[in-house]
């Protein structure tokens, strides 16, 4: 059966030791030949039914109460099922568009930085811990803390995108439509 499969799929063929939600990703590619659909759309469904029974069992996912090994093997589980399900995602979004592994990364990397630098100038929807923070403070600190870091995390914003991603503009200028329009109608 294993010398039919790997005919069919190529098995992976590295030394490298694997973390065990990667690797099970790859087993089941790979050795069983399942598709990259079936396996995001598995592990989607495994890590939400671990994230339901875990919430029904405990009644919280708070990684701050952890202090059972019941509530632990919990917690590791659902990190199975993460880099499991990232794997799989990854390895469908970089086969299924064509982009290979390297251009995969770098895309969802770019998805990771544009979020962060959005939540870092309060732009919606990564925009509600501003009303927080500003509360309570006196209106001198709110104007400063307002305009000065978010100026130069729009400025950096700028530089990032246009210097270290100018290749790639037709990808990343849509998100920053919609997120300045998302902006200007809830922010």
């Amino acid at each position: 059966m294993l010398r039919a499969a790997s005919l069919i799929c190529p098995l992976v063929t590295s030394n490298v030791p694997l973390p065990r939600g990667i690797a099970s990703s790859h087993a089941l590619v790979d050795t069983v030949c399942s598709f990259l659909v079936t396996t995001t759309v598995g592990f989607t469904l495994a890590l939400i039914a671990t994230f339901v029974v875990w919430y029904a069992s405990e009644r919280t996912l708070s990684i701050h109460s952890i202090l059972t090994t019941r509530r632990e093997a919990w917690y590791w589980l659902a990190i199975l099922f993460t880099f499991a399900l990232g794997t799989a995602a990854g390895d469908l979004v970089a086969e299924h568009f064509g982009l290979g592994y390297l251009s995969t990364g770098i895309l969802f990397g770019l998805v990771f930085l544009i979020c962060g630098l959005a939540f870092k100038v309060s732009a919606a929807p990564f925009h509600m811990w501003t009303p927080d923070v500003y509360e309570g403070a006196p209106t001198p600190v709110v104007a400063f803390f307002a305009a000065a870091p978010k100026l130069a995390a729009m400025v950096l914003f700028a530089r990032v995108l246009a210097e270290g991603f100018g290749g790639a503009i037709d990808q990343w200028r849509q998100v920053l439509v919609v997120i300045a329009l998302l902006s200007v109608a809830v922010g």
